[in-house]
């Protein structure tokens, strides 16, 4: 608020629960979060909210800061539950075929090969692929959540 900003919803300090943020603000009042509270939703409910109560014709700057998908790995159970042994394969064979579908929808040109892999272990070498696969559901499913928020923020 003391940076220019008219109305203020979020949390003071970046990392932390997306169930219940220690520093959740409004404007400058702290406000405890509500028993089905999660950080993500609640930023987007917020910000539609800005938008369908802006009354002044002049445009008006929203900023939309979500934490997700960063530590900690929380997504709601409906979320992770689209993505149950979607990263089963791996990391590798999952890259080859985004790059495959990538091609075949016209997304990228022939010529363009598919880039060198970053530094990590080859997904068939991973002693915990189990715990690796739940981590990918629960991030993706975080990420899930934020899209599904742009779009109602993009559509108010």
């Amino acid at each position: 608020m003391q940076r220019g900003f008219d109305k203020f919803f979020g949390t003071i300090h970046g990392a932390g629960s997306f169930y219940d943020p220690n520093s959740l603000k409004r404007d400058n009042e702290f406000i405890p979060p509500s028993d089905d509270f999660y950080y993500t939703v609640a930023i987007s409910n917020n910000a539609v909210d800005f938008i369908n109560n802006h009354k002044d014709e002049r445009p008006f700057f929203l900023y939309v800061p979500y934490t997700a998908a960063h530590w900690p790995m929380h997504a709601k159970p409906k979320d992770i539950k689209k993505y149950k042994g979607k990263f089963a394969e791996g990391w590798d064979s999952l890259r080859e075929q985004k790059y495959q579908k990538m091609l075949e929808m016209g997304l990228l040109e022939p010529e363009w090969k598919l880039t060198l892999k970053d530094d990590m272990q080859d997904w068939e070498t991973i002693a915990q692929k189990e715990w690796y696969s739940s981590l990918m559901e629960v991030y993706v499913a975080m990420a899930d959540n934020m899209d599904q928020g742009i779009g109602r923020i993009m559509r108010p």
